[in-house]
């Protein structure tokens, strides 16, 4: 704390005084004045501590009476007062005295309580009142003030005012200890708590809630550790930082101490304060009554390591006890190179062979191991069980599995997709497809070269040393031999020949499967009264591909007419193919549409022959006269019934072998 002096050098300027005449009072000749101010200063919070002192002054002029009133359990202490003490007891003056006459006075607090009341009392003969800050707006960032007056009584102007102190108690750091169902152990009337490895306590820090200590904690910490005479050489085996926290007691047996830490942080008003509870009481934990020995089965991973997992965890261990296990195949001794702890679960051990397992071992393999390794023991010293030619399950690859369709990109490449990643590693140089067969146009086709697909790593992308055309028709098979291979060391299953889907390099991309709405890649640009197109699912009609198709339907004698918004290039001297599939209802009567690119008509798709309840197919070829950038345009004429649905629009451009 600050010396006195200097406290009030600084606190007068906080300090608000109000006089004032009430309309009835006369003012006096004499002068009276009522104020006073404490070490908290204007501040609203009056935060302190056991075993710290606040100063308390009137500063009041013309008071013929003063007083200040302490609770029991606070004591005056006589100035002046170093600052900095640990036990400010010397300084006491008057124990047991709660009223001081004093104009000063520095009291000490020596019990906590959050509503720790000291009183001002002030006689006066004429009125007077005095704002004090009770607390603050975080609106208006600004004191909130409240004016305290004198109350006449008799003759007297009598003022009385409680300041209210919220005293800490220093922390006491107190546990309960609970068995894992609840129930509470009665640890200060036990000499020791006997358990079993892996057993488990709930530990509780009630530092917070003890009667009559408003220390108010905030961190806790719990500590097991092995006994010792110096610190140093403990050794931790368990741990927690949670107000309940529940204590596993599995990294080692014997026997133990332990601790609890309530730890109150410290604020800008209060110190910091902490206690450590060392329990009175010993946990000895003892090994499990059960033996140690392989649990769950004896698994070979894709990595080719055996692996082993025990019943408990085991001990870390640095000595080489190759020499105490046997892998066998139908009777015959594999060389072992390496017995380890795995990495990932120390519950695990990992066993390497100099020449791995192989699939056809399925069903051969065994473990054994002879129980000679001393360093071979759970963490509680229970030494791990021999065993004698337990089988081990043998790592078999999932054969790799072609899925969907075999398709064309756009860079030429025939794209093979499977149900699993693919190991880029495994394609050889030469002869890559040696596996695939391909025929190309009713012949054979060669593969000059494979890769895995950078984008997706389960596609082969495949290149036909004779090229790709789009009126190609190709088709890939796979015999189930091949070197190529999996991530997971997988072989590619044999598949039967699929066509290839050529792309088509469509000009207008994805419009022409009219999915979504007409708008705003499309107009329905003539539709008036009853002509319209739309986009629509044909039900019951099955759709030829995807869920929509456009539909032009005219039943007033007006024409439909659907056109892009949007251009496309078009070059000359290139011959283009366009074509799509229709389904002409039995009510149609309009007999022909209309083909534009831009305001050049390149053909029609006259429909006298063509079959009505069924899906169709059209196809014409066409050039353009000059470079243009131009819309897709169709119109059905003349006028009449138009009952037709279209789908699969591709324009593209000639490409022969």
């Amino acid at each position: 704390m600050k010396n006195f002096k200097n406290i009030l050098k600084c606190l007068f300027f906080m300090l608000i005084v109000v006089s004032c005449k009430e309309d009835e009072y006369e003012i006096p000749n004499t002068f009276t004045d009522l104020m006073y101010t404490t070490t908290f200063g204007s501040s609203s919070d009056r935060v302190s501590e056991v075993n710290k002192f606040v100063s308390f002054m009137d500063l009041s002029a013309g008071a013929t009476h003063h007083e200040w009133i302490i609770p029991k359990g606070a004591f005056f202490l006589k100035g002046p007062i170093p600052n900095g003490l640990k036990n400010y007891d010397k300084y006491i003056i008057n124990p047991g005295d709660t009223v001081s006459t004093d104009k000063t006075v520095h009291v000490l607090f020596k019990k906590g309580n959050t509503n720790t009341e000291i009183k001002i009392y002030n006689e006066f003969n004429e009125y007077s009142e005095f704002v004090i800050p009770i607390g603050w707006d975080a609106v208006l960032n600004s004191p909130i003030y409240d004016t305290t007056k004198t109350v006449q009584k008799g003759d007297k102007w009598v003022y009385e005012y409680t300041l209210p102190v919220d005293v800490y108690d220093t922390v006491v750091a107190a546990a309960e200890i609970k068995t894992i169902a609840g129930d509470l152990i009665d640890y200060k009337n036990l000499d020791t708590i006997r358990l079993k490895f892996e057993d488990k306590l709930i530990f509780n820090d009630i530092s917070a809630t003890l009667p009559d200590n408003n220390a108010r904690p905030t961190a806790t910490s719990w500590k097991f550790y092995t006994i010792t005479d110096q610190v140093e050489d403990r050794v931790n085996v368990a741990s927690g930082n949670t107000t309940e926290a529940t204590i596993t007691f599995n990294k080692s047996i014997g026997s133990f101490k332990g601790e609890l830490k309530a730890t109150r942080d410290r604020t800008e008003l209060i110190q910091a304060s902490s206690d450590t509870y060392v329990f009175p009481v010993i946990f000895k934990v003892e090994p499990l009554d059960e033996d140690f020995t392989v649990k769950g089965a004896i698994v070979e991973g894709a990595d080719d390591v055996i692996q082993i997992t025990g019943s408990s965890t085991f001990k870390e261990f640095t000595t080489n006890i190759a020499s105490h296990f046997t892998v066998k195949v139908d009777g015959v001794s594999k060389t072992i190179s390496s017995v380890t702890q795995s990495s990932t679960s120390k519950a695990k051990l990992n066993i390497v062979l100099e020449s791995p397992l192989v699939p056809a071992d399925a069903t051969k393999a065994t473990l054994s191991y002879d129980g000679g390794a001393a360093d071979l023991v759970s963490l509680d010293a229970r030494s791990f069980q021999a065993f004698t030619d337990e089988s081990i399950e043998v790592f078999v690859p999932s054969p790799i599995i072609q899925t969907g369709t075999i398709v064309e990109s756009s860079t030429d490449k025939i794209q093979v997709t499977f149900d699993q990643e693919m190991d880029a590693s495994t394609i050889p140089v030469t002869n890559p497809g040696a596996a695939f067969i391909v025929t190309l146009n009713g012949g054979v086709g060669t593969i000059s070269n494979i890769s895995v697909n950078a984008t997706n790593p389960k596609v082969l992308d495949i290149t036909l040393a004779e090229g790709v055309f789009r009126n190609d028709v190709i088709t890939i098979a796979h015999n189930g031999t091949g070197v190529i291979r999996s991530i997971g060391n997988g072989a590619i299953a044999a598949f039967t020949a699929q066509t290839v889907v050529m792309n088509q390099d469509n000009v207008i991309g994805t419009l022409g499967d009219f999915e979504g709405t007409v708008a705003p890649d499309w107009t329905d640009a003539n539709g008036n009264g009853e002509s319209t197109v739309t986009f629509v699912n044909p039900t019951p009609i099955v759709a030829p591909s995807g869920s929509q198709v456009a539909y032009y339907q005219a039943i007033d004698g007006k024409k439909t007419d659907l056109r892009t918004t949007g251009t496309f290039l078009f070059k000359t001297g290139v011959t283009y193919v366009l074509k799509y599939k229709r389904y002409l209802k039995s009510t149609n009567t309009t007999t022909f549409s209309k083909i534009y690119i831009g305001g050049t008509q390149i053909g029609s798709d006259q429909w006298g022959a063509v079959a009505t309840d069924t899906w169709t197919d059209f196809e014409i070829e066409f050039t353009v006269p000059s470079d243009t950038n131009a819309l897709v345009r169709f119109q059905p004429v003349p006028a009449g019934v138009c009952d037709m649905y279209q789908d699969d629009l591709v324009i593209h451009i000639k490409e022969a072998r």
